[in-house]
């Protein structure tokens, strides 16, 4: 019996000792692609002393209190990280990046295929907008080999191989896109010998310019 209690107390204490330990309950930057100068907030829940860094430094970091979120404006890709300490010494800690674009630059939207009913193929890319925001586009491109037909926000392009188009100019990157493209000869879908690609993709040329009336 004194066995049986003594092993309670210890388990006890564990418990205890576990649920009073320094922890990042959530950590999130928002939106985490960003264009230069544009805003982005930081929020977070730590459990224990708390610590917010950024590299490169930027101003706003260091002590914080242990629940909170703060806006910071960058102009370059910047990594926050928060740490839970105990003693001054880290305990737990979490990490997000936040990419700063120019115009210009030059980026994939993609997902994997599937076959679309009608003898060819689909993809549904959705670019969240906790991860892109205002980010808007310039120009999108075709680098597959086929003709894409490409649907989002309402309006639709026909890209050849290697073509581009300002059709889309203005839109947010955001949101669901559709891209569809036929078969090549001898590409047969559900044959693993002759089979499709496995995603299809655009680049798309980001614009951080202000929208347009």
């Amino acid at each position: 019996m004194k066995h049986t209690l003594r092993t309670l107390c210890i388990l006890a204490v564990t418990v205890s000792v576990a649920a009073c330990a320094p922890k990042v309950v959530s950590f999130k930057a928002n939106p985490r692609q960003v264009c230069k100068g544009q805003p982005t907030t930081v929020s977070w829940d730590v459990k224990g002393s708390t610590v917010l860094l950024a590299q490169p430094p930027v101003a706003g970091t260091g002590m914080v209190p242990s629940s909170g979120s703060h806006n910071f404006t960058l102009n370059d890709t910047t990594v926050f990280t928060i740490k839970a300490m105990r003693n001054g010494y880290d305990d737990d800690f979490e990490e997000q990046q936040v990419v700063v674009y120019e115009t210009g630059k030059m980026e994939p939207i993609l997902d994997w295929t599937k076959p679309d009913g009608k003898g060819g193929l689909v993809a549904y890319p959705t670019p969240s907008p906790d991860v892109w925001g205002n980010i808007r586009i310039d120009t999108i491109s075709n680098q597959e080999d086929r003709l894409l037909r490409v649907i989002h926000q309402g309006r639709e392009v026909l890209l050849p191989v290697g073509g581009t188009s300002e059709k889309m100019h203005g839109l947010n990157v955001s949101g669901l896109w559709e891209i569809q493209a036929g078969l090549l000869p001898g590409e047969v879908i559900d044959d693993p010998d002759h089979s499709p690609p496995e995603s299809l993709s655009i680049v798309v040329r980001v614009s951080c310019q202000e929208k347009e009336n």
